[in-house]
């Protein structure tokens, strides 16, 4: 009995002894996780990095301060009430007369080889408002530019927007070169409605759309 009561005492202790040894080794084997772990330098890009990754062409076109969305709704609004005012079956064949003035990518700044065409398109704009004061016409007359933009870059926004500063610089042109500013008025079109070449709408990549990048000019009346 007394052999038998030491035997069961041995085996507790060795038991107890057994536990201890696997509760050291699995703080030992958890210390050495966190220690790993902590060893580890995992790198953050920084602002600079990031920005670089994902606007690989930040470079080539620089973003300028966008309208406010009050701003945008409001000159679509206005844009939306242009067309419902005017008839478009009313408007003289611009393609026959006006060509399309181009300007330089993300830029409201008339290419430099667009002169005599624009210089063309003052003086038609001049002859056809001398005929149409010298007729005695009840039909107002208006000299409508629309400016266009292409989608290679940017986004609808912000080429709208780019489109209505094209108009309005080629609306001070004619107006410095003596058209009447009271005949002219501007239409923002963005990149909704681009140029048609060969019967297809232009497209492709930022070269292929110079046609795209252009004014318009029409004569309405309404």
């Amino acid at each position: 009995m007394k052999k038998q009561c030491a035997l069961g005492l041995v085996l507790l202790l060795s038991l107890a002894g057994c536990g201890g040894w696997r509760k050291k080794k699995a703080e030992e084997s958890r210390s050495s996780r966190t220690e790993v772990f902590s060893e580890v330098d995992i790198p953050v890009a920084n602002e600079e990095v990031m920005r670089s990754f994902f606007d690989e062409d930040v470079q080539e076109f620089a973003y300028v301060e966008e309208p406010t969305m009050d701003e945008t709704t409001q000159a679509i609004d206005v844009m939306q009430a242009y067309d419902e005012q005017m008839s478009w079956e009313k408007v003289v064949a611009q393609q026959d007369n006006f060509a399309p003035i181009y300007f330089d990518f993300d830029s409201d700044a008339i290419k430099a080889d667009q002169e005599k065409s624009l210089a063309d398109a003052i003086s038609l704009i001049k002859k056809k408002i001398d005929g149409y004061e010298n007729s005695g016409s009840v039909s107002p007359m208006t000299v409508v530019v629309e400016g266009h933009s292409d989608h290679a870059a940017g986004s609808p926004t912000y080429n709208f927007a780019l489109s209505e500063r094209r108009a309005n610089k080629l609306k001070n042109r004619l107006v410095a070169a003596g058209v009447p500013e009271e005949y002219v008025k501007i239409v923002g079109r963005g990149q909704e409605i681009p140029a048609i070449v060969d019967g297809k709408p232009v497209s492709g990549d930022r070269a292929e759309q110079w046609a795209n990048r252009r004014d318009e000019i029409r004569i309405i009346f309404a």
